[in-house]
């Protein structure tokens, strides 16, 4: 979903500070302690799909704690599994506490580490899973449960029905959210037709939500712009050993409950045609936006919203990985007729988060605002005596003429971003830390417009973090 509907996070007067400081002290002490008392040893599993200390993204589970015994019975082949990131953050542009210019103090353009130089709690993830048994001749079922907590569920999580997720602040925001709950059923079709029915997420790009997914500590800016959780039915097939789709219809985007009867269309493409080539295609279309009146949503009744993303990644180069992604995305926004048959003065709307490009005159406004984004990763990875070893470039350039796309932006001015980050990633070769992967970042951005610290054309952030998978 766009951000139309969140310009409010971008007048606050001040940090909300939900929990002191004390607290995230005596949760960081409990953590190291799990870890010293050897939980890794109990876990006996690598992670959430991947741990990226050295490795390309994609890479296969090595192993899982299974709940369930090994027979034929449904929970036989039920996995559990779960990530935790936890990150202190330094932002030199120094971001004032008590002054709003114009943000608030908060690390402009993060999603998911938006406290101002101290500790963060990014992720606390848990995962239940299991899934459809390969079978020619009958149908068989799964299923996928997960339920994350952290900062960077804040932003992109689902309200889960409750309309004031949207209309209150992001420090207010809930800190706990199902991220997915879906049914798996696959078919005796072809080479096997996948339904799965729920609340599933949406691939952002070539990034992922969860943190071990994915080679650097902060997501790129471009995040801003891409769908979170799609709720509907969704189906799977494998055309080709090298070909796979998605199709997807669902009737809400961040949300159990919907907010118009509008459908949302998603689809996605992989295709690999060598084994150091892989392509990514997919788009979303329909999904639901609103405006916020007297703490109220009022749906969108044009509906037109697209978003797009292609990205390539190229593995010929030994320990290397390149990666391209490209993402754009359209808004239509909402018929001015419509707002005047809801008895809201469109006059009275605050200009600075609805100008008038947004609260258009026809339903033919499908370009009234429009966003193009380009990413572009290099990544190294190594296994040393001490351990292993990565590097990680990504850089990213990003246009937002009407403002109405990025976090930092202002509606109705135009923005330019430029991202430069470059994170360190160290798994230690030592049995106790073999769940654990530390991470050091430095991230350099920059805007045409004072949108950091207290009006600073760019933000240079350091971020040390560490990731336990079990």
């Amino acid at each position: 979903m766009s951000k139309l509907m969140n310009r409010e996070d971008l007048i606050k007067e001040r940090v909300i500070k939900k929990y002191g400081t004390g607290l995230v002290i005596y949760i960081y002490i409990f953590i190291w302690f799990l870890i010293s008392t050897g939980f890794s040893e109990y876990s006996y599993g690598y992670g959430y799909s991947r741990l990226l200390s050295a490795g390309e993204p994609g890479g296969k589970n090595s192993k899982y704690k299974f709940i369930g015994n090994s027979g034929n019975s449904f929970l036989s082949g039920v996995k559990f599994l779960g990530t935790l990131a936890v990150s202190y953050t330094y932002n030199f542009a120094d971001p004032s506490s008590t002054t709003v210019y114009p943000y608030g103090n908060k690390n402009a353009n993060y999603i998911d580490n938006y406290q101002v130089n101290g500790p963060t709690i990014n992720e606390f993830d848990i995962t239940v899973s299991k899934k459809p048994a390969k079978n020619n001749n009958f149908i068989t079922s799964g299923f996928t449960v997960t339920l994350d907590t952290g900062q960077n569920i804040q932003d992109v999580g689902p309200y889960t029905g409750n309309y004031s997720y949207y209309t209150q602040y992001i420090y207010y925001r809930q800190l706990c959210g199902f991220r997915q709950a879906y049914l798996s059923l696959r078919f005796p079709v072809g080479s096997g037709l996948k339904v799965e029915i729920g609340e599933k997420n949406y691939l952002i790009g070539y990034e992922s939500y969860n943190l071990a997914r994915t080679w650097n500590n902060t997501y790129s800016p471009i995040t801003a712009i891409e769908p979170g959780e799609l709720m509907g039915i969704f189906l799977n097939y494998r055309f080709l050993p090298n070909l796979k789709s998605t199709i997807g219809i669902a009737y809400t985007d961040n949300a159990l409950v919907p907010v118009n009867q509008y459908p949302t269309y998603e689809f996605i493409l992989v295709y690999k045609p060598l084994n150091y080539l892989k392509f990514h295609e997919g788009m979303v279309y329909g999904a639901e936006n609103f405006i916020i009146y007297k703490n109220n949503l009022i749906p969108d009744n044009l509906n037109k919203f697209f978003y797009n993303f292609i990205d390539a990644k190229f593995s010929y180069v030994k320990d290397y990985d390149f990666v391209l992604d490209y993402e754009t995305g359209f808004n239509g926004g909402i018929n001015k007729s419509y707002v005047f048959n809801n008895g809201i003065n469109v006059n009275n709307l605050p200009s600075n988060i609805y100008p008038g490009q947004f609260v258009s005159t026809s339903n033919s406004i499908f370009d009234k605002s429009r966003f193009t984004g380009i990413a572009f990763y290099i990544h190294h990875y190594k296994t040393y005596n001490f351990g292993k070893f990565s590097q990680t470039l990504r850089l990213t350039d990003i246009f937002d003429p009407q403002g109405l796309w990025e976090m930092a932006s202002v509606p109705g001015e135009a923005f330019h971003y430029f991202d430069c980050t470059f994170t360190i990633g160290i798994r230690p070769n030592l049995k106790i830390m073999r769940h654990v992967q530390y991470r050091f970042e430095f991230e350099r951005q920059l805007s045409n417009q004072g949108v950091y610290g207290d009006g600073n054309l760019s933000q240079n952030t350091v971020n040390l973090m560490m990731i336990y998978t079990f």
